[in-house]
């Protein structure tokens, strides 16, 4: 066990609330691919590929991968095996378990405790900037919160511009913004098509396709719980974002759920907890604004499979 200290200090910008809105234009590394008001979570072995932003603490399992950076408001603590493909930026202390490797630096405010065989870059971190800046991610809640009103704010008092979905979907559907006559209304210089629900839960192994490469938007009053085995996908069953002529929103006032092996096409902001279950799979990334995050072992967020 090798136990290192460094005087050093870290600046953490996420922890104030911007005054830019959400719309602005962020850089790529300010950017993460899943955000927890509080902490995040991730099982053994999941694929994490983008940056990851906890206000308080990150724990991941054994084996697990992100590909980007990890940034916290308190400590960090990765399991054995597990591989960091950019820095760590830890305001207290980071913990690497035994054979980890993080390609960047591992920058922390208190303490920083190896295991066996453990790596890192062990160039300096210094809040001057030298010799390089520590990567830090200016993403806050507000910006998050921000973003969710604009959705929001998109659906007319009377429905008039949007599809309502059943609350309890038992058997696969297909929704198709031409046959369910939605208006489209402008999201970010796209056309966007609106669907709403009070909540929405699915029964195992349910499809939802999406039909044609659009730019879908569910404004969700509740909560999401998606079955063991259901997939939301876009009926070629490619990511939309793949070729930048389709999207998904999830914007969710409560909670987000999904089961053993459910795959989801898009981005998920939700209000409440989001937690993926074993072997699932989210395309775009994970956000709650007032609560955690927890990552299933196995699962993978930032790229889909669909059957």
């Amino acid at each position: 066990m090798k136990f290192k200290l460094l005087n050093i200090m870290l600046v953490a910008p996420f922890l104030t609330v911007a005054a830019s809105h959400a719309n602005a234009a962020l850089a790529a590394a300010d950017v993460p691919l899943i955000f927890g008001d509080t902490y995040v979570s991730v099982g053994a072995s999941a694929e994490l590929y983008g940056n990851v932003l906890a206000t308080t603490y990150l724990v991941a399992g054994a084996t697990t991968t992100v590909t980007g950076h990890i940034q916290t408001g308190t400590a960090v603590t990765l399991g054995a095996s597990a591989q960091v493909g950019g820095e760590i930026n830890s305001a207290t202390a980071i913990t690497l378990g035994a054979s980890s490797v993080v390609t960047g630096r591992a920058c922390f405010g208190t303490a920083l405790t190896q295991g066996a065989s453990s790596t890192y870059d062990d160039t300096a971190c210094d809040s001057s900037g030298f010799p390089s800046a520590i990567v830090t991610m200016t993403y806050n809640r507000g910006l998050l919160l921000d973003e969710k009103g604009d959705l929001s704010d998109l659906a007319s008092p009377d429905g008039s511009n949007s599809a309502e979905l059943e609350s309890f979907v038992s058997q696969d559907i297909a929704l198709n913004p031409s046959q369910d006559s939605i208006p489209p209304e402008t999201y970010n210089f796209n056309s966007v098509y609106l669907y709403d629900a009070t909540s929405l839960t699915t029964g195992e192994n349910v499809t939802i396709t999406l039909e044609r490469h659009q730019h879908f938007v569910f404004n969700i009053t509740d909560m999401v719980s998606l079955g063991a085995g259901t997939q939301i996908k876009f009926a070629d069953g490619d990511a939309g974002a793949a070729d930048n002529t389709g999207s998904v929103t999830w914007n969710i006032g409560g909670y987000t759920s999904l089961g053993t092996d459910a795959k989801m096409e898009g981005k998920v902001l939700s209000s409440g907890y989001v937690s993926t279950g074993v072997r699932s799979e989210v395309c775009g990334g994970l956000f709650s604004a007032d609560s955690y995050v927890t990552v299933g072992a196995s699962a993978k967020v930032g790229t889909c499979t669909f059957d």
